[in-house]
This record gives structure tokens, sequence and C-alpha cells, in this order.
């Protein structure tokens, strides 16, 4: 009879188990570990070229995330007109001017 309880203990430990591994596969109920940090890039620098700014539109700081160039009216922007957020924490090309 004790065979037969430890059995059993054991049969339902493996049902559960299995059960839950389903919800995870399904995304649902899923024990989650701690979220990874997400990397995130600093404003750009705006540089002066004489009497004209380089402007910066920066909506999203996470990697991938695109950054829009433009200057002062009357002035033109030499290099790319928009950077990305890297990997590495840092905006892309910021040499324009």
């Amino acid at each position: 009879m004790f065979r037969y309880y430890i059995l059993t203990l054991v049969l339902v430990a493996l049902i559960v188990q299995s059960i839950q591994s389903k919800r995870c596969k399904e995304g649902k109920k899923c024990k989650k570990g701690p979220k990874p940090n997400k990397v995130t890039c600093n404003d750009p620098q705006i540089r002066n070229c004489g009497n004209a700014s380089i402007y910066i539109d920066v909506g999203d700081k996470t990697v991938g995330a695109e950054a829009h160039l433009s200057c002062s009216n009357g002035y033109t922007l030499w290099g790319n007109d928009s950077i990305v957020c890297l990997d590495s924490g840092q905006w892309s090309q910021q040499n324009a001017y």
C-alpha cells in the first residue's frame, strides 16, 4: 500500500508539472523572471555651428529609436539627418554639422 501511495504522489507531481509547463508555453500564468535592464541613450548633444544650431527631435530613447536632426532656417545640415540609439547606449553618428 505504501508503494502505491508514493507512486500516486509521483504521478500527481508529474501531472502538475506538465500542466504548468503547458500554461507557460501558451503564455498563461507563467512565473516571470526578473526583467532585463533596458538599454537607453541619453539626450544627444546639440552642436552649434557658428550662428546656426542643429535641432534634435528625440521621442523614444530605447535601442533602435531614431532621432531626427534639422538646422536653423537658412543653414544646411551636413551628414545624416537621423541618428539611431545603439545597443551600447550611444547614438550613432553624432557628427552632423
